[in-house]
């Protein structure tokens, strides 16, 4: 019935980690890397006007 290969403690497993990983992020690390992409576009704004003028 079930495929050798694939055990349903392991399907479970592999499906835990995938929402895990997908929706269980934490907040803190999420905010994290929102204030990193902020702070990139926000110095390769500021670095492209210094160029410009």
């Amino acid at each position: 019935m079930y495929s050798p290969h694939l055990t349903p403690s392991r399907f479970y497993h592999s499906q835990h980690v995938c929402i895990k990983g997908l929706v269980c992020m934490p907040e803190a690390v999420l905010s994290l890397y929102m204030d990193f992409y902020s702070f990139c576009f926000i110095f390769s704004a500021n670095f492209y006007r210094l160029l410009l003028f």
